[in-house]
């Protein structure tokens, strides 16, 4: 039987960004999640040649259908800059679908600004944290109705000298905040450190 949560979120996702390049099914070791996907979404010849715009983005589409996440139903994104080659995309994918799904394993549920540590994602090979922020990190990310009970936290590869930065704020949503100001950018992995 197909995951509704997953239809919607893939409906969803087709409303904000168009239809994706591609779409990978993925299931966990348990067999707890059914009929996820990560949809991808490469960039077009003419983002390809706008530097703001050429960007890969991975999405989860029904990791909502279970609790992954304290704070609320969520989905899992991630962005590299660039177009990334099909090798690429698909060990991405199951790297953005293992870590989301590792609660399953450890039976620690994530939590918004939760820094996660021992990071091997495919093309961020330079970061070995990141940190799970709110896609909409100023007013909150919530899908369109009808699913609007569900956010998206995007995986935000960081530096250790920018964990350590986070973790001496007392509002870890606004110390990343601060890091965006000083220009993180969070889709280049051959970025500096914002600290």
């Amino acid at each position: 039987m197909p995951n509704r949560i997953s239809e919607s979120i893939s409906r969803r996702y087709a409303d904000w960004f168009g239809e994706p390049t591609r779409s990978m099914s993925f299931d966990d070791q348990q067999h707890l999640v059914s009929d996820a996907a990560v949809l991808v979404y490469l960039p077009s010849e003419q983002e390809q040649k706008d530097a703001d715009g050429n960007i890969t983005l991975w999405g989860s589409a029904g990791l909502s259908a279970i609790r992954l996440c304290k704070d609320m139903p969520c989905e899992f994104a991630l962005e590299i800059k660039g177009h990334a080659s099909a090798k690429n995309v698909e060990d991405t994918a199951k790297a953005l679908f293992d870590l989301a799904t590792a609660p399953l394993l450890t039976s620690q549920v994530y939590a918004k600004n939760q820094i996660l540590s021992n990071l091997n994602l495919p093309g961020f090979e330079r970061f070995a944290f990141a940190v799970l922020v709110d896609w909409d990190p100023l007013d909150g990310f919530v899908f369109p109705a009808p699913s609007d009970h569900v956010g998206l936290l995007r995986v935000l590869p960081i530096f250790e000298s920018e964990v350590k930065f986070i973790e001496s704020e007392d509002d870890r949503n606004g110390a990343c905040l601060t890091l965006f100001n000083r220009g993180l950018v969070p889709e280049d992995p051959d970025r500096d450190p914002a600290t």
